[in-house]
């Protein structure tokens, strides 16, 4: 499992998590990974904006919660289900998997360590103006979900 961030078009977090995902590993993202980031990014910043899914079992999770209210992070929340509308899950994940099946090995297994470092290495890679396209077509997607009453989308 992977948390990755994103913020002014570029990839600027990569966190691998182990374990279970639940709330505690939720408010361990939050206090590590996530306040890392942006103390260095965002050092001004009194209220950061993060954009997270509704996934009760972590993100929402009483423990999360409260982290987050405590290092001040603002939240915008996406509907449960809802990968059409997470720039993350409609365009990252598809781009970085084709880049990995370019850059796989082929004469020989990857393990497990140097498979997640070229995963990381192809993340952070990532065009800026890839994301900014993927971040941009948000709008038009919230839109369109809005208009199909919930239901999927086909934009891709």
């Amino acid at each position: 499992m992977v948390c990755a961030g994103i913020q002014k078009s570029r990839v600027v977090m990569w966190q691998y998590l182990d374990g279970k995902w639940n709330g505690d590993a939720a408010e361990d993202v939050y206090r590590t990974a996530i306040a890392k980031v942006l103390r260095r990014l965002a050092p001004t910043k009194a209220k950061p904006l993060i954009l997270e899914d509704n996934d009760p079992v972590g993100y929402k999770s009483s423990k999360a919660v409260r982290a987050k209210k405590e290092l001040g992070f603002r939240v915008m929340s996406l509907p449960r289900y809802s990968p059409d509308l997470n720039p993350l899950d409609f365009f990252l994940w598809k781009d970085i998997e084709g880049r990995m099946t370019e850059s796989a090995p082929k004469s020989r297994k990857e393990a497990l360590d140097e498979f997640k470092m070229r995963l990381r290495k192809t993340a952070f890679a990532t065009s800026r103006v890839l994301i900014a396209k993927a971040v941009g077509a948000m709008k038009k997607r919230i839109a369109a979900v809005y208009a199909a009453k919930g239901g999927h989308i086909t934009m891709d």
